[in-house]
């Protein structure tokens, strides 16, 4: 309960996808999300992607939309990219992978949205095409919390945040877009 009362929001990992349809869920999911259900924090999703070809993306995105079945989600679906064993498929191939990945995800009637650090959306993506498409998460440490206000939707502004009631160290995030509102109001 003390935890609650420091979130606002909270978007657990999925799970990875990866090739030859060898998806894997993180072990603490289940348990995550049914212990954010009992707190009433809001959740969203994010799925680590390492797959090396938009069909094997395609493939993590419905496997992502089957396991996502029974669950309630507040925030979006979003696919992480910052693997750097596919950064040499180039911004057109990964840009695609996300498309693909995401118009899966909003078939399925969910938001979805992407996830990358400063350097991915700088150099790995196309980043402007992204932005006027889908919701995005962009993770940059130990700057301003106010520095992306207007040009992305949420800021991972730290990896070393401490939170009561939860152990280790947590990534803290703001949120500058109020994402939960216009979902709940399904607005697109």
């Amino acid at each position: 309960n003390t935890a609650k009362q420091q979130t606002d929001f909270a978007i657990l990992r999925l799970g990875w996808i990866g090739n030859r349809n060898n998806h894997t869920i993180d072990k603490y999911f289940e348990r995550n999300y049914a212990e954010c259900k009992r707190l009433g924090i809001p959740v969203g999703v994010y799925v680590y992607v390492y797959s090396s070809s938009t069909e094997a993306t395609k493939s993590g995105a419905n496997w992502t939309v089957e396991k996502l079945k029974e669950k309630n989600l507040e925030l979006p679906v979003y696919i992480d990219m910052e693997d750097a064993s596919i950064s040499k498929l180039g911004k057109d191939t990964l840009t695609e992978m996300v498309f693909e990945f995401n118009k899966i995800i909003e078939s399925s009637g969910r938001w979805a949205g992407v996830y990358a650090n400063k350097n991915w959306f700088d150099n790995y993506l196309h980043k402007d095409q992204i932005k006027k498409r889908f919701t995005t998460w962009i993770a940059h440490y130990g700057i301003n919390q106010n520095t992306y206000n207007g040009q992305y939707d949420i800021l991972q502004y730290s990896d070393k945040g401490s939170i009561a009631g939860i152990n280790g160290k947590v990534d803290m995030n703001i949120m500058y877009r109020d994402l939960i509102g216009e979902i709940k109001g399904n607005t697109t």
